[in-house]
């Protein structure tokens, strides 16, 4: 027996009396069934009953009704006609019941048919105004129309550019005005709190969105999404320590797989790296993130990594914004979330409207809706082709006019772009690392970096100076990355004003790190943030560290300066009214932070020697050599052979190279050593500076080699504080 017929059989035993079951009741009764093993039944088996049930009584509103949200489980093309068909008829039934209007919308959202589902969730917000749904459905369909008009531009044929803007506007207030009705009917509707947050963040009412968003997270209310949506404020704010503790929040409340698609590395590494990624272990994956996440860290004196925070904030956007979870399209997966996260939001973006144009052979033919990302050197274009606002790269016939063909070949030389904003200007860090033998076999690291006055601001200033607050740091990290020695300070650089300066000079505020460090090869980052403006700068690369450990003979780093004297005599510096930055054993220097000379001023050096022999007497003896030559253009292989034809001939000049030497002696191994360098000769341009150690009983020699630039005299020559 059919199951169906059992319960039709039962029904009817159910009645002791023998009278004849009339069908309506049969129905009911079946329907009740069907309704109360809903969770056992199959979902072919329940279609086939709620089938029965309107076969047997075609006025029971309440089993189309069923029979409709039924069929929308399975969202086929069929199934969502034959749904139509039954809920159209339970709205013919019973026009008063809301819940039939309010699922009559939705089927017409998932047919396209916005106008119609506007209508429907109208009439069942109408019926029943404390139901937040239709509120909370109608407020998505003028958050999607404000999408659609806000960047959008249409050029009518006569070729007058309409901008749609102001409808955009008109849908944001509708859209608000929705989402407060649904909060207002139900404060515990999830869903509503991150849609109303996205319009607030859309339309930069960011105050507003993290009022609402804190006001959810208080009242334990999707507190995922909300803490997610309050980071990506934050961010945007500037807040970046707020925005770690915000993302930090979201990722304990995810789940395993949402945490894993919010770290992966997927989105931004290059193709090259991709399938080693992929092949890696869970983890080898979280050591390769930590990794590049830490070597792409803006700035280190902050406790937040403003660039993974932007990452984060991209992800999240990208599936909030860029997901059609009715159709199980994730956001990040789309083509304008793979861009976005990627990329970043382009600088310039607009958008075409959807149009009918007659092609060369008097066919007409449909264009769509186009999205325009311009990034500057590149541009990408996304295009509404099958008219379901989930926009794709637009396809060309010619590779430069293909997006994807585009985006594939960008990503294999850019993986991903940010660009941090430095409190709005960024703060150049002219800067020399310089090397000396320290204590215990380690090396001392002087770091000289300047400041440029015209950079920060002041937080006092009297008639003499300028005060500048600074946080300063310098970071030590391995070849992976991973931190190995920092130091931070808050610094008062103090920069008196000079009565011979002009406006159009450039001066820079000096300042010093020193640090100690064992030999061998690093990665390093030289910061400054000014505590007024916000205005930051950084610098970073690699730094091979030497070690003056051995006993065979050394030299360090070579300081170019403009002021080197002892201290005690250093009355040249105060007479200029300029501070010596750097002591050592007595001997004060002003380095110069660019190598960059006028003609007509001195060049000083300043030099270490270690480890020189001592003779029998303990007298060291050694020579130093320089030599000032220039720099040669390599240029092509054709000019190069012009040049050499030229010499033989003697038709081209001849740069020469300026020596000198000289010897000395000292009761010490270690010597510290500074003197002018002449050029009496030279011309503008870039030279190598050589100095070479000889010493004289062991015969060893070392030698370092630098480069600078000797300039004309300018107004526009940087002046060292």
């Amino acid at each position: 027996m059919r199951l169906d017929a059992f319960y039709i059989v039962a029904a009817v035993l159910a009645f002791d009396d023998g009278e004849k079951i009339d069908k309506k009741v049969m129905a009911e009764r079946l329907l009740h069934e069907t309704m109360a093993q809903t969770t056992s039944l199959s979902w072919a088996d329940r279609v086939r009953r709620l089938e029965r049930v309107v076969a047997m009584n075609g006025r029971l509103a309440a089993a189309y009704y069923e029979l409709a949200r039924t069929r929308m489980e399975n969202d086929t093309i069929e199934n969502r006609r034959r749904a139509a068909e039954a809920i159209d008829r339970a709205v013919r039934l019973n026009p008063k019941n809301p819940d039939y209007h309010f699922t009559y919308g939705l089927l017409h959202m998932r047919r396209g048919m916005e106008a119609s589902a506007e209508k429907e969730f109208r009439k069942a917000l109408s019926l029943n105004p404390a139901d937040p749904r239709p509120a909370y459905q109608l407020g998505l369909l003028a958050e999607e129309r404000m999408f659609h008009y806000r960047d959008m531009f249409n050029v009518t044929s006569g070729g007058v550019v309409l901008d749609l803007r102001d409808f955009a506007d008109e849908d944001f207030l509708d859209a608000q005005k929705h989402y407060e009705t649904a909060l207002a009917a139900d404060p515990a509707f999830p869903e509503t709190y991150h849609r109303l947050a996205l319009l607030y963040y859309e339309s930069g009412k960011l105050e507003q969105m993290m009022a609402l968003l804190q006001q959810a997270i208080r009242q334990g209310i999707g507190a995922q999404d909300h803490y997610l949506f309050l980071g990506l404020a934050y961010h945007e704010v500037g807040d970046d320590d707020a925005a770690r503790r915000a993302y930090e929040q979201a990722l304990l409340l995810m789940s395993t797989e949402d945490q894993n698609l919010f770290e992966s590395l997927q989105t931004v590494l290059p193709n090259d790296s991709m399938s080693t990624y992929q092949q890696a272990s869970a983890v080898e994956r979280s050591g390769q993130a930590q990794k590049f996440w830490a070597s792409r860290d803006p700035l280190y004196l902050t406790a937040a990594n403003e660039r993974l925070m932007e990452h984060y904030g991209r992800v999240a956007y990208a599936n909030l914004r860029y997901s059609f979870p009715h159709k199980k399209i994730e956001g990040w997966k789309t083509d304008r979330g793979k861009t976005l996260i990627r990329f970043g939001q382009p600088p310039r973006h607009f958008k075409t409207r959807v149009d009918l144009t007659t092609s060369p052979t008097g066919r007409m033919q449909l264009n769509p809706s186009r999205e325009v990302w311009d990034y500057g050197d590149f541009q990408l274009v996304f295009e509404d082709r099958f008219l379901n606002r989930n926009y794709s790269f637009s396809w060309g016939f010619y590779p430069d006019e293909d997006s994807k063909y585009i985006f594939e070949n960008l990503i294999k030389s850019t993986p991903e772009r940010y660009e941090y904003p430095h409190g709005g200007n960024e703060i150049a860090l002219p800067h020399v690392i310089a090397q000396f033998r320290g204590k215990n076999d380690s090396t001392q690291i002087e770091v000289y970096y300047g400041v440029s006055e015209a950079q920060v601001q002041p937080g006092t200033v009297s008639r003499h100076a300028a005060r500048f607050l600074i946080e300063r740091g310098f970071f030590l990290f391995d070849k992976n990355w991973q931190p190995l020695q920092e130091k931070r300070e808050s610094r008062v650089l103090d920069a008196p004003f000079s009565p011979s300066s002009s406006d159009d000079e450039q001066r820079f505020v000096l300042d010093r790190f020193s640090v100690n460090a064992r030999a061998g090869d690093y990665a390093y980052a030289l910061e400054v943030r000014d505590r007024i403006s916000r205005h930051s700068g950084s610098s970073r690369g690699p730094v091979a560290i030497e070690s003056f450990g051995e006993p065979s003979l050394k030299m360090s780093s070579v300081l170019l300066a403009s002021h080197v004297s002892p201290k005690e005599s250093s009355t040249e510096a105060e007479a200029s009214n300029v501070s010596t930055l750097y002591t050592r054993d007595g001997i004060d220097l002003i380095p110069v932070l660019e190598n960059r000379f006028t003609l007509r001023e001195p060049i000083y050096v300043y030099y270490e020697i270690y480890n020189l022999q001592s003779g029998i007497d303990g007298f060291c003896k050694f020579r130093i050599d320089s030599r000032l030559e220039p720099i040669v253009d390599r240029a092509s292989g054709l000019a190069s052979a012009w040049r050499g034809l030229g010499r033989l001939l003697g038709l081209h000049h001849q740069k020469t190279a300026i020596t000198s030497s000289f010897e000395s002696g000292s009761m010490s191994n270690t010597e510290r050593l500074y003197h002018a360098v002449e050029f009496a000769g030279a011309k503008p341009g870039k030279f190598n500076l050589t100095l070479r150690v000889n010493d004289l009983l062991s015969g060893q020699f070392a030698e370092r080699t630098i480069s600078l630039e000797l300039v004309e005299r300018s107004n526009e020559d940087a002046k060292p504080r």
